[in-house]
């Protein structure tokens, strides 16, 4: 019997390897029919714009691309359908939504078919990175009973996570992140309401939930311990915002925790210290503020420490790097960045002695970089910008940096000392030493690095002109930066690299001189505003740049007319060619700059009429034609910029009515300048419906009628309402910043940075006629309020109070009359007030901040029926107070000082008359004189006595009224 079995088993062996044999000889057999089916179910509920599975046709689906087979049974085992080209932020366009390259290669499909259930040995499945149209996870992929591995990352998947993934119980391999979804396309968010389901993942040994909604599972904790082989835990950005895992942890295998971009508080948690297998620890972007632990040190397998944007304080270990110790002996990453770190920077740090990046960036820390540096041979990058380090930096520090590439020592006064002919031993990728001091000379040893791609000195004492070899030396440089220095002479002709898709070259603030250069086609930014740059524009500027998306020329020597070849610029978003001494008329193509944002003239000696072409620049948002002079009436083919935030055509010589479209067409407008032209009419009350509106300067025009009262529904200048001025940014380093002059305080003020928390209202100087709206009082975020020099009457508004936020207030050289309200006594924030040459009467309330501003006489100079204390003039009926007594200008009681002044001169006659009286008598007889002398001698000692006790009175009463005054 046991012969008989043992001949069974042997021919089945043999039936089963001939099967084997003739499955590799006939590949044509290697897939199974109803798996095959399964995938082209599959295949057609897709959309592949790239064909990527152009490869799914005939018997053999082992054969597909992204297929895989168990080479045995043929069963399917494997479907890895990644996108080979995952997102890249450096090629999303904010103009269309999207990496076009990512875009194209994704799969589409609405849902994930379910005819993957036919796939019942499945233990790999990738799709991450293809687009599923926010769809939620299918419950079935808990169905799958050999599944290792899946993957789902950025994916579109949307809604909540089903808890049916739980039964995957051979499930090693979890990756659910969504963080490029959430960050780059909107409404794509993963939620989990509790992770009690992922108890039954016993085998989990990588789990990545970064960017899935975590808040309202308060359960992770616990749940996670229960997960004795993880290795790898990424939660990052899952809205994580306590911390209360007990302090024994058995999570003894975790290599990787990443719990960074979430809002954990308080000290570094304990329960982290029996973690002393990890590798990598990523605790950054939350709130940590606990000075950084003793026990960390123990970490004796960390390779990967980042720590960075908390609000940790204290010093930096100095047993970091401690070599008696081994701390960190294995560390390559360590970022500290954007902390609350104080003290000098730890000299054991040279010990460090695998470290290849160190980012100390954006604390508090003092004294100067210790020279132990320059041992950290393996060291690629550094960063200490943003600190409060000094003195000097020398070749020492550099001394076996020979594989660094990043340098970062921006916004420290650090002083660099090298010698004039050092050659470095490294070559350089990207340095930025911004607000160092590296000058007077520009630095001769850049010359030997000819690999920089980002090179940034700005406002670096540089003062003398650049060497001949710096435009050659450029081939490679993407990024330069040599902006606000004094660096004199002509702009090089700069050199790239064919192979370089872009170049960001700014050098504004400098004393640049002459005409402008030949600049490479590939520029994407050319700034050199603030130079002495002269001649005219080269005709050709367009086809020399036609890459260009910024151009900023402002405040130069530029003179002749605007080359109509900048229209061909179709790439450009920023045109700012203001503070020039251009002349002409604007060209009439601007119709090809659709993707333009800002245009800014101002400043120049444009003239002609407004060229209607401006008006189909459907993307602008920021136009500035203001202090040219060009005249007729604002064309209406502008009504089309739709998306306009700021419309400045003050300072010329525009004429008609102030177009009522404005407040129709164009609802973004935030700033609306018109001021200084010869508009007439009434202010259009459809500049009402311009909600969003903070500032309305309509000044020095001829404008009649009435202030409309609906101003008052003008959100924008309404505290609390207000929104933020939109900032134009494309991406990059493009960035425009809107610089509008506002009358203020008397004066004429620039404002650009600060540009979104001014709220102005102006009208003055025109011919406006009526009441003051009372309802001008509800616009409570104003700053600025100017209805001087019209013909207005009546009172103020009694709630002129409620405007609290008002810094100025100007009604002069009205008709305005009766008295001014009590309220105007509580605007705190009042600075500047004049309410001079009206017609104002009574008292002038006083107070508050009404006593600290300067020269009262002046605010109400021309008002001659007012009265009160801060003009020194009495108001009428003004009466003394209950004590009536009148005082000198000793403050001593005037009614008290003529008692005693006529007891002193009734003393004085008595005296005079008596004494020639007696004198007269007493020379000729000689008995009475004997007799009155020694009557005087008695009775001197009295009238002494009599005397001096009534002066004694007299002062103490004087003592006495002094006190009660």
């Amino acid at each position: 019997m046991a012969r008989l079995n043992f001949v069974v088993v042997l021919v089945l062996l043999c039936v089963e390897t001939i099967k084997f044999s003739w499955s590799l000889k006939n590949p044509s057999l290697g897939c199974i029919e109803s798996e095959r089916n399964a995938l082209l179910q599959f295949k057609q509920s897709l959309s592949d714009p790239s064909n990527r599975l152009s490869s799914w046709t005939g018997e053999d689906c082992c054969k597909w691309e992204g297929v895989g087979c168990d080479n045995r049974t043929k069963h399917v085992i494997m479907i890895n359908l990644r996108n080979p080209h995952p997102f890249d932020g450096d090629h999303y366009d904010q103009k269309t939504g999207y990496d076009a390259t990512y875009n194209k290669a994704c799969l589409l499909g609405k849902e994930l078919n379910p005819s993957l259930l036919r796939l019942k040995h499945l233990n790999y499945l990738d799709l991450s990175w293809n687009n599923f149209s926010r769809s939620q996870i299918p419950r079935f992929l808990g169905s799958f009973k050999e599944l290792r591995y899946l993957n789902l990352s950025s994916a579109w998947f949307n809604g909540k996570v089903p808890h049916d993934l739980g039964n995957i119980s051979t499930l090693h391999f979890l990756d659910l992140n969504s963080v490029y979804s959430d960050i780059y396309y909107s409404h794509v968010e993963l939620l989990v309401d509790n992770l009690h389901w992922i108890s039954g993942l016993y085998s989990m040994q990588y789990l990545d939930m970064s960017s899935v909604n975590l808040s309202q599972a308060s359960d992770w904790q616990s749940m996670i311990i229960g997960l004795p082989s993880l290795s790898e835990l990424h939660l990052s950005q899952c809205q994580l915002e306590k911390f209360s895992m007990s302090s024994y942890c058995n999570l003894t295998k975790l290599r990787v925790l990443d719990l960074s971009y979430n809002s954990l508080e308080g000290q570094i948690p304990n329960a982290l210290r029996n973690m002393t297998s990890l590798e990598v620890l990523d605790l950054s972007n939350n709130g940590f503020s606990s000075p950084i632990p003793t026990w960390l040190g123990d970490f004796r397998s960390l390779v990967h420490l980042d720590l960075s944007d908390n609000q940790l304080a204290g010093q930096i270990p100095y047993t970091f790097g401690n070599s008696s110790s081994g701390q960190f002996k294995n560390l390559e990453y360590l970022s500290l960045r954007g902390n609350h770190f104080s003290g000098p920077i730890p000299k054991n740090l040279g010990s460090l002695s695998v470290l290849k990046v160190l980012d100390l960036d954006d604390n508090q820390l003092n004294g100067t970089l210790p020279k132990t540096i320059g041992q950290l041979s393996e060291l690629r990058y550094i960063s200490i910008s943003h600190n409060s380090l000094k003195g000097f930096v020398s070749e020492d520090h550099f001394a076996k940096l020979s594989k660094l590439e990043v340098i970062i020592m921006g916004d420290s006064p650090l002083v660099l000392k090298v010698r004039s002919h050092w050659v470095p031993p490294f070559q350089l990728k990207t340095l930025l030493m911004s607000s160092c001091k590296l000058g007077p000379k520009f630095p001769e040893w850049l010359k030997t690095q000819s690999q920089l791609f980002a090179l940034e000195l700005y406002n670096t004492s540089i003062s003398s002109s650049l060497p001949d070899w710096f435009g050659s030396q450029t081939s490679s440089l993407a990024y330069l930066d040599l902006s606000h220095n004094q660096i004199h002479g002509r702009v090089p002709n700069f050199l790239t690299s064919k192979s370089l898709e872009k170049m960001y070259l700014v050098l504004s603030s400098n004393n640049f001189e002459g005409p402008l250069p030949t600049f490479p086609s590939n520029l994407i930014v050319l700034d050199l505003y603030n130079n002495s740059i002269s001649g005219p524009m080269p005709a050709a500027i367009g086809d020399m740049m036609p890459a260009l998306q910024a151009l900023h020329l402002s405040s130069n020597r530029i003179n002749g007319s605007i080359p109509s070849s900048i229209c061909t610029m179709k790439a450009l978003i920023v045109l700012d060619i203001s503070k020039n001494h251009l002349s002409g008329n604007i060209p009439q193509c601007w119709t090809g700059l659709q993707n333009v944002e800002a245009i800014n003239l101002a400043s120049n000696n444009l003239s002609g009429v407004i060229a209607s072409s401006t008006g189909r620049l459907y993307s602008l948002k920021s136009l500035h034609l203001n202090n040219n002079s060009f005249h007729g009436e604002i064309p209406l083919a502008l009504r089309k910029s739709t998306r306009l935030n700021v419309l400045n055509l003050g300072e010329n010589r525009l004429s008609g009515n102030i177009p009522i479209w404005i407040g129709k067409d164009l609802p973004l407008l935030k700033v609306l300048r018109l001021r200084s032209n010869l508009f007439v009419d009434d202010i259009p009350p459809q500049l009402c419906l311009l909600i969003s509106l903070q500032i309305l300067d309509l000044a020095q025009n001829n404008l009649s009628g009435n202030i409309p009262p609906c101003l008052s529904k003008i959100n924008g200048m309404v505290l609390g309402q207000a929104k933020s001025l939109d900032e134009i940014i494309g991406y990059d380093y493009i960035e425009y910043e809107d610089e509008v002059v506002q009358t203020l305080k008397g004066r004429d003020l620039e404002f650009a940075k600060i540009l979104s928390m001014v709220v102005n209202l102006d009208i003055s100087s025109n011919n406006l006629e009526g009441w003051i709206p009372e309802e001008l009082t509800f616009l409570s975020g104003l700053i600025g309020l100017n209805l001087s020099e019209n013909h207005l009457t009546g009172n103020i508004p009694e709630k002129i109070g409620n405007l609290i936020s008002l810094e100025s207030l100007d009604l002069s050289n009205n008709n305005l009359s009766g008295k001014i309200p009590e309220s105007i006594s509580t605007l705190h924030a009042l600075s500047h007030l004049n309410l001079s040459y009206n017609h104002f009467s009574g008292r002038i309330p006083s107070g508050n901040q009404l006593q600290t501003l300067i020269d009262p006489p002046s605010i109400y100079k021309g008002n001659n029926e007012l009265c009160g204390d801060l003009i020194e003039k009495k108001c009428k009926g003004d009466e003394p107070s209950q004590d009536t007594r009148n005082f000198d200008v000793n403050g001593k009681n005037e009614s008290e000082n003529s008692e005693l002044s006529g007891f002193y001169i009734g003393m004085v006659s008595g005296i005079i008359v008596g004494f020639w009286g007696v004198f007269c008598v007493l020379l000729f007889k000689t008995s009475w004189r004997y007799a009155y002398f020694r009557y005087i001698e008695n009775t001197t000692d009295m009238l002494y006595v009599k005397l001096l006790v009534r002066l004694t009175w007299l002062k103490k009463k004087l003592e006495c009224n002094q006190v009660q005054e």
